[in-house]
C-alpha cells in the first residue's frame, strides 16, 4: 500500500534515453521470481533429458577395446652404411614401417586363416542383438555355390530339440524352410549342415538367432576399421595395438593373434638369410663328401693291391709344395661357383617385391667385393621395407633404385675382375704343379699315384671339416633367433566399454536439460514486457503512483462490479481507501471535485476502479456521481445491473433532462449516469456546450464527480475529458498492460500538458509480488474474467505452449 506521505517523491522525471532503455536493465527481483516459477519446468527438462539418455543407453550396444603394448628393437644398419649415428627421425620411420606391416593385408589374411571368423553367430534380443562369439548353441558347416549368400543375415529359429527354421532374403526373394539338426541340406546358393554345440539347451519357446557367412573382403574391412596401431613413446620404441568390438573376448583374442603373427613373421624374416646360407653349406658338404669318399676308395684300392703305405722320403718337400698348391687350387675353385651364384643374384629381377638374401660369400676373398655386396643387400632390404608404406613412383623410392643400380654395376665389375684373376691363378697353380710333378718322372708310377691320392684325401678332409664347423655355427645361430620386439603388456579382457560412456551421456542430458530450462527462463524474461509491480511503474512513468489495487480472487467476475460495499474490510477496499486519502493530498481544494479514470486500452480495469473508488468515497457520506463517458464501449451500467436506455448520450443531445438520466445505486450517496444508447459521434458530443453545462450542474449537486473515460490509447475522447478534470487518474493493470504504454502516459504529461496525472496499478497479485514490497497480505483480488474485451482475454488460460512461455 502506498502511504499518503510517499506520493511526493514518486513522480520523478524520466528522460527519453531512460524511457527507451529501462526494458534492457536486468530486473533481478523479477528474474528471481521467474526462476522460482520456472523451476518445475527446469527439473522436468532435466528429468526428460536423463530419461532420454537412459533410453538411448538401452538401445546402444557397448563397444569394448582390448590393447597390448609392444617394445620394438629398431635396426640401425641403414644409418651406419651412410656414415652417421641413429637419430630419432630414422627411428620413427622404422617404427612407422613396422606399424604399416602390422596393418597390412598380409597380417589380416593370416589372422583370418588362423581364427574362426568365417561365420558370425548372433542372438536376437528384445532390445539389442548380441554376438555369440564362443557360446553359440549351434555351428554351421557350409559349402558355397554362390557368393551372393555371403555378408547377409540368415535367420535361424530353434523350434525344438530336433528342428529349426531357416530364413533369408536374396534378390527380393524370401527363402525359408524347416530343417533337422545334424543333417545336410542343399539349395541353389549353398550346401549347409547345422550341428548343436554344448551350449545348446532345450528351448521352452522359440528362440531366434541369425548368422552371417563372412566374405574375406568383409573380414579384412572389419579388421582394418577396428584396428588401431600407434606410437606410445618414440624414444622408447613402444607401440600400442588396440582392437574395438562389441564382444570383449573377441577384441582380446584378435589383438593376441596379431601379436603372435607379428612374432612369427619377425622370426621368419630373421631366419631367411640363415636358411639360405645353410642350404649352400649343405650342398657343398654333399659335394665334398662324395669327393672324399672317392679318395678313400682310391687309397683302399692302392693298399689292397700293393699291400704297403711307404712313400719315398726324397720327395717329401716336393710333395708338401704340391699339396699346398693343390689346396690353394681347390680354394680358388670354390670361388668360381660362389662368384657365379653371386652374379646370378645380382642379375636377378625382383618381381615379387620380397626380400631375397644373398648366397654364401665365404669362399670369396675380395674384401671390397664383400663390402659392396653387403651394401647392395642392405639397400635392397631398405627398398622392400620402404615399398610397404610408399609407392614405387615416390622420389624416395626412385632414389633408392638409382643407388641399387650403381651398386649392382660396381659388384658386376668386381665379380668379372675376381673371376679373371681366379682363373689366371688356377692356370698358374696348374703350371707350377706340373713342374713339381715332372720331378716324379723317375719315381715308380704306383708310388706317385698313391701320394697323389693321399694329398687329395687330406685336402678334401680338411675342407669337409671346415664346412661342418660352419654348419654348426649357423645352426646354433638359427636356434637362438629371438623376435625383434617384446610384449610389455599382453591384451587383457576389457571390463568397461569405451563407448557409450554412461556418465558422459547423463552429464550431457543434465546439461541439455539445464540449458533448455535456462533458455526457457531467458525467453520468459525477454517476453515479459508487461508492468508487474510498483518498481516497473516508477522506472517507466513520469507520474506519481496513486496506489496499488490487489487482484480480486474471491469469485470470478464476468464484468466490472461494485465489490467494496459487499466486502468493506477486504484488501481491495483498504487499497481504495488509501487512494482516496492520497487524492486529498493531490487536490485539497474546496468545492466539488472532478475525477476522470482512463487507461490505454480496454480491459485494464478503469471501470472497476472508477465505480469502486466512487463507492469508497461515497462511504464517507459524500455525494458522488459516476458518469459513463465511454460511449463506444460502456460498462458502468453492467457494474450496477442498471438500465442503459437513457444516459449521457441522450442528455448531451438534450433528449432527456439531467434528473431523467440520474440513477440511484445500493450505496447511499452514490448515483450513476450511464452512457445511454451508443452515439455515432462521441467526440462531437463532448465538444458541445451541453457537456460543460451538464458538468456545471452536477458540480452544484455532488461533492465528487467520477468519470469513466474512454481509453486514450484508442480514441481521443479521453484526452478531451482529462483536460477538463481536477484529478486525471490513469489505470495500469499488472501482468496485462504492456510497458510500451509508458510512452503514451509520458506523452500525455510532456506533450499534452496533463501535469496532474497520477497512476493506479491495478490487479497486483500479492502472492507473487516483488519489488519494493508495497503489497497486501490479505489474499483477496479480482480475476480476469470480468473483462469482456478482446484485450482482456490475452491472459486467459490457453494452450500449454503459451503457458510455458508465460512469466506468471
Amino acid at each position: 500500500m502506498v502511504e499518503p506521505t510517499e506520493i511526493q517523491h514518486l513522480g520523478r522525471p524520466i528522460d527519453n534515453e531512460e524511457e527507451e532503455s529501462f526494458l534492457s536493465v536486468i530486473d533481478w527481483p523479477k528474474l528471481l521470481s521467474i526462476v522460482n516459477r520456472s523451476i518445475v519446468w527446469v527439473l522436468l527438462f532435466v528429468a526428460l533429458g536423463v530419461l532420454a539418455a537412459w533410453i538411448s543407453l538401452r538401445y546402444i550396444k557397448p563397444v569394448y577395446e582390448s590393447a597390448s603394448l609392444l617394445k620394438l628393437e629398431v635396426k640401425r644398419n641403414a644409418n651406419v652404411l651412410f656414415g652417421r649415428n641413429s637419430d630419432l627421425g630414422s627411428q620413427v620411420e622404422n617404427i612407422t614401417g613396422e606399424i604399416e606391416f602390422i596393418k597390412s593385408r598380409l597380417v589380416y589374411n593370416r589372422v583370418i586363416d588362423s581364427m574362426d571368423l568365417a561365420v558370425s553367430y548372433y542372438v536376437v534380443g528384445d532390445v539389442v542383438n548380441s554376438e555369440a562369439y564362443h557360446d553359440s548353441p549351434f555351428r554351421v558347416e557350409y559349402k558355397l555355390k554362390s557368393g551372393a549368400i555371403q555378408d547377409r543375415s540368415i535367420e535361424l529359429e530353434v523350434l525344438n530339440e530336433r528342428e529349426y527354421r531357416l530364413k533369408y532374403e536374396l534378390n527380393g526373394e524370401e527363402i525359408q524352410g524347416n530343417f533337422l539338426f545334424d543333417k545336410s541340406y542343399e539349395n541353389q546358393h549353398f550346401r549347409f549342415e547345422i550341428h548343436k554345440t554344448r551350449f545348446f539347451t532345450v528351448p521352452g519357446s522359440i528362440r531366434r538367432y541369425y548368422f552371417v557367412i563372412n566374405s574375406r573382403g568383409a573380414l579384412i574391412s572389419y579388421l582394418a576399421e577396428n584396428l588401431t596401431v600407434n606410437v606410445v613413446n618414440a624414444n622408447a620404441s613402444t607401440i600400442r595395438i588396440a582392437f574395438k568390438d562389441y564382444t570383449p573376448e573377441k577384441a582380446r583374442d584378435i589383438v593376441n593373434k596379431i601379436d603372435s603373427i607379428y612374432l612369427v613373421q619377425t622370426i621368419e624374416n630373421k631366419n631367411l638369410a640363415t636358411e639360405q646360407t645353410l642350404k649352400f653349406l649343405d650342398d657343398q658338404l654333399d659335394s665334398t663328401a662324395q669327393k672324399l669318399a672317392q679318395q678313400e676308395e682310391s687309397i683302399e684300392d692302392f693298399v689292397r693291391e700293393n699291400r704297403t703305405l711307404s712313400i719315398s722320403s726324397t720327395i717329401g718337400q716336393t710333395l708338401e709344395q704340391i699339396k699346398n698348391l693343390r689346396f690353394e687350387r681347390i680354394t680358388y675353385e670354390q670361388q668360381l661357383p660362389a662368384l657365379d651364384e653371386l652374379e646370378a643374384y645380382v642379375n636377378r629381377v625382383d618381381s615379387t617385391l620380397e626380400v631375397e638374401f644373398i648366397p654364401s660369400t665365404r669362399a670369396i676373398r675380395d674384401e671390397q667385393l664383400l663390402s659392396l655386396v653387403n651394401q647392395l643387400n642392405t639397400k635392397r632390404i631398405e627398398q622392400s621395407t620402404l615399398l610397404v608404406s610408399t609407392k614405387p613412383t615416390t622420389q624416395a623410392y626412385q632414389f633408392g633404385v638409382t643407388e641399387i643400380n650403381k651398386l649392382e654395376k660396381s659388384v658386376k665389375e668386381l665379380i668379372d675382375f675376381n673371376r679373371t684373376q681366379t682363373q689366371e691363378r688356377i692356370k698358374e697353380i696348374d703350371r707350377l704343379t706340373e713342374e713339381l710333378e715332372s720331378t716324379f718322372t723317375n719315381l715308380p708310377t704306383k708310388d706317385t699315384e698313391f701320394n697323389r691320392t693321399q694329398r687329395y684325401y687330406g685336402l678334401y678332409e680338411k675342407f669337409y671339416l671346415m664346412l661342418m664347423d660352419r654348419v654348426a655355427e649357423f645352426g646354433i645361430a638359427k636356434a637362438g633367433t629371438v623376435p625383434e620386439f617384446q610384449i610389455l603388456a599382453p591384451a587383457s579382457l576389457p571390463g568397461v566399454p569405451i563407448s557409450p560412456i554412461k556418465s558422459s551421456y547423463y552429464i550431457t542430458a543434465v546439461v541439455i536439460g539445464l540449458g533448455l530450462g535456462i533458455g526457457l527462463i531467458a525467453v520468459r524474461y525477454l517476453l515479459h514486457n508487461r508492468f508487474t509491480n510498483q518498481r516497473d511503474i516508477e522506472r517507466a512513468i513520469n507520474a506519481p503512483l496513486l496506489g496499488l489495487v490487489p487482484a480480486y480472487k474471491r469469485s470470478p467476475l464476468d464484468v466490472a462490479r461494485m465489490v467494496v460495499d459487499k466486502n468493506p474490510k477486504s484488501a481491495i477496499s483498504e487499497s481504495l481507501r488509501s487512494i482516496r486519502t492520497n487524492l486529498e493530498f493531490i487536490n485539497s481544494s474546496q468545492g466539488s471535485r472532478l475525477i476522470s479514470v482512463t487507461s490505454t486500452i480496454s480491459g485494464e480495469g478503469k471501470t472497476f476502479i472508477a465505480v469502486n473508488l466512487a463507492g469508497i468515497i461515497a462511504m464517507t457520506r459524500k455525494r458522488v456521481v459516476v458518469l459513463d463517458l465511454d460511449m463506444r464501449k460502456p460498462k458502468v451500467h453492467l457494474a450496477f445491473d442498471a438500465s442503459n436506455d437513457v444516459g449521457m448520450s441522450t442528455l448531451l443531445i438534450q433528449r432527456n433532462k439531467l434528473d431523467e438520466v440520474i440513477q440511484q445505486t445500493s450505496v447511499e450517496g452514490l448515483h450513476i449516469i450511464t452512457s445511454g444508447p451508443l452515439p455515432p459521434n462521441p467526440s462531437e458530443l463532448l465538444l458541445r456546450p451541453s457537456f460543460q453545462e451538464a458538468i456545471e450542474a452536477l458540480r452544484q449537486r455532488y461533492d465528487v464527480i467520477v468519470i469513466d473515460s474512454p481509453p486514450v490509447g484508442l480514441v481521443t475522447d479521453g484526452l478531451l475529458i482529462m483536460r477538463r478534470v481536477d484529478v486525471p487518474i490513469y489505470v495500469v493493470r499488472s501482468e496485462y498492460s504492456r510497458k510500451e504504454f509508458a510512452k503514451t502516459i509520458n506523452r500525455l504529461i510532456n506533450e499534452n500538458g496533463i501535469r496532474k496525472l497520477s497512476v493506479v496499478l491495478n490487479g497486483v497479485d500479492s502472492s507473487r509480488a516483488y519489488g519494493y514490497g508495497y503489497g497486501y497480505g490479505y489474499g483477496y483480488g479480482y480475476g480476469h474474467e470480468y473483462y469482456t474485451s478482446d484485450h482482456g482475454n490475452e491472459n486467459q488460460e490457453g494452450s500449454w505452449l503459451k503457458n510455458l512461455f508465460r512469466s506468471k
